[in-house]
């Protein structure tokens, strides 16, 4: 899909998020699969076309930070449209200290994917509408963040991500664009970090 010129689906007319066509890509498709599911996505990619980190990795980074987001915004909209006001966080609408709009009324999550090169290191976070129970959230299979720990330790960088109040969830991922001594082994479904 990297190769493929790509259009958005309600215009026609050619979607870019960024310049590096791999995160263009995989942004591409998760943005589509949010669509579907009436998320909102937000953007702000400054991700050079060219890295020394493996277009693999970047995958891997991407997907599971946008296919967690989609996952825990669906749930959201689920609880919030089922009335379960429990698991929702009262928002005060004068003290947001974000862009991340969250309509309970209407049930509309929103995920805001943001990603630069800040000198040698490349920091992406993610920010998505959430519920404040972890017990109700979902996390797929259960590996996505330990493979994010592994990809970025890979880089000498690290994974973070919590529940930061306000039905909003934040990921951080940062590594430094380099290339890797070691790869990525998967065993019995866990993501195990060794040297080549």
């Amino acid at each position: 899909m990297a190769n493929q010129e790509i259009k958005d689906q309600t215009s026609g007319k050619k979607k870019s998020y960024s310049v590096n066509r791999v995160v263009n890509a995989i942004v591409f498709a998760k943005a589509h699969e949010a669509n579907k599911n009436g998320i909102a996505l937000k953007t702000e990619l400054k991700i050079p076309a060219e890295l020394e980190i493996d277009p693999l990795d970047l995958c891997r980074i991407l997907g599971n930070l946008l296919d967690n987001a989609i996952r825990s915004c669906i749930q959201f909209q689920k609880e919030a449209e089922a009335g379960d006001s429990k698991y929702l966080d009262r928002i005060n609408l004068d003290q947001r200290k974000t862009d991340i709009q969250t309509d309970i009324k209407k049930h509309t999550p929103m995920i805001e994917l943001e990603g630069r090169l800040l000198r040698d290191l490349l920091v992406i976070t993610c920010s998505n509408t959430a519920l404040q129970n972890k017990e109700k959230k979902i996390y797929g299979q259960g590996y996505g963040q330990q493979i994010l720990r592994s990809v970025a330790r890979k880089y000498d960088g690290n994974f973070s991500g919590e529940y930061v109040g306000s039905n909003r969830y934040e990921a951080l991922i940062h590594l430094t664009n380099q290339k890797s001594a070691s790869k990525l082994e998967f065993s019995k479904g866990l993501v195990n970090n060794s040297s080549v």
